[in-house]
């Protein structure tokens, strides 16, 4: 898997593949459920996939996750963009 903005380039293991959020955890895609210790502003406020917000928020995304920072960790959808992002920057064409 790809590095990630504020992560150390050289020595760092690789991210930590987030699938979900449940309110103050973070599910990683091998099962492992984990304290998110290093949530930001809405989710430590309210927690992740609140059902009042996921309702709210359904109309404008797909359901799922809601916000994971990257200091250490990484979900698909960044992946994704990132590689799309790479192959129309990066053409040898």
């Amino acid at each position: 898997m790809s590095r990630h903005p504020h992560t150390q380039m050289q020595t760092a293991p690789a991210p930590l593949p987030i699938v979900r959020g449940e309110g103050v955890y973070l599910h990683t895609d091998d099962g492992r459920r984990l304290l998110d210790g290093i949530s930001s502003w809405w989710v430590s406020i309210h927690g992740h996939s609140h059902p009042h917000l996921n309702k709210a928020l359904a109309a404008i995304r797909p359901a799922g996750l809601e916000h994971v920072i990257f200091g250490g960790c990484t979900h698909h959808p960044a992946v994704a963009l990132a590689e799309q992002l790479v192959a129309r920057c990066c053409r040898t064409d």
